[in-house]
């Protein structure tokens, strides 16, 4: 579950990019 959460806030992020 960890890191579908990061996976998804890394594409939430823009400055992710």
């Amino acid at each position: 579950m960890a890191y579908g959460g990061l996976m998804i806030v890394a594409s939430h992020n823009p400055l992710e990019q």
